[in-house]
């Protein structure tokens, strides 16, 4: 399973064990945990600060032993990395996914509240929650990018399918009553060519567009600033794009050589860090 560590091309094993042992010791006390837990187990997490740009995140399954002589037992559950210069957006109506220990993830579903869209993400800091959360949580978010590539100027604007975009998405997922919707708009004809091309080719038809599949997101996108992040001796670099009227920040390890106003190809996760 990709994870933020192999996304971003670095070693997993050596950072997580930093964590490990020099991390700040935080006991989870969010209340979607308090199923999941029985009287002899705890969640904690260990808080690395890497460096100015990136925290490191640990999150381990604590039990203590019902023996004449107790002992804890740590069970690792998962090691992330936060950016911590991502795009700052601010997030209501949080929605965890996490439903059991065996299948541990810090994934969320939460509201953007200035424009109502609905974003996927790896919360990595979510040990630091406290135990309610506010109606508003400020984030920052990246899309830590599998692949990226850089593209031509868009040529011919397809003007159907960008005015039916928002629908067109839900027909790409198969859902039922957005195909039947515009099958009556555009014909049986056109709705099947807005779905191949969409499918196939998207960035050919939307001068810029956001499709997500959960937390796994594509993304075509118009530079407007990038710049190089060192991080352990190795390259990073930190692209922000405006896509669909919304700035992304996009995290990869492949150099492009870009100049702000390029459109660019992204696939991949969302991974956020909230301010606490």
């Amino acid at each position: 399973m990709d994870d933020s560590f192999s996304i971003l091309e670095l070693d997993k094993k050596e950072l997580c064990s930093l964590a490990e042992e020099r991390g700040q010791e935080i006991e989870i006390a969010h209340y979607v945990f308090d199923d999941l837990l029985d009287s002899q187990e705890k969640l904690i997490c260990k808080r690395f600060e890497a460096d100015e740009d990136f925290s490191i995140f640990s999150y381990f399954l604590q039990k203590e032993s019902r023996s004449i002589f107790p002992k804890k037992e740590e069970k690792s559950l998962g090691c992330y990395i936060a950016y911590k210069n991502g795009v700052v957006y601010t997030f209501e109506d949080f929605n965890f996914k996490i439903q059991s220990l065996e299948e541990f993830t810090l994934l969320v579903e939460a509201v953007e509240i200035a424009t109502g869209n609905t974003f996927f993400f790896e919360l990595c800091n979510l040990c630091e929650l406290p135990e309610r959360l506010s109606s508003e949580h400020i984030v920052h978010l990246s899309l830590y990018s599998k692949e990226v590539r850089k593209l031509e100027p868009l040529i011919h604007f397809d003007q159907i399918a960008d005015e039916h975009k928002e629908i067109l998405k839900l027909a790409v997922k198969n859902n039922d009553k957005a195909i039947e919707k515009l099958e009556r708009d555009l014909g049986e004809r056109e709705t099947q060519r807005l779905i191949d091309e969409f499918k196939s080719k998207p960035e050919e038809i939307f001068d810029t567009y956001i499709f997500s599949r959960s937390n796994n997101y594509s993304v075509v996108g118009v530079v407007t600033f990038f710049k190089k992040v060192t991080f352990e001796s190795r390259e990073l670099f930190s692209i922000n794009i405006i896509a669909e009227d919304m700035e992304l920040n996009v995290l990869t390890p492949v150099y492009l050589d870009l100049t702000d106003g390029d459109r660019i190809f992204v696939n991949g996760k969302m991974f956020g860090i909230v301010n606490i």
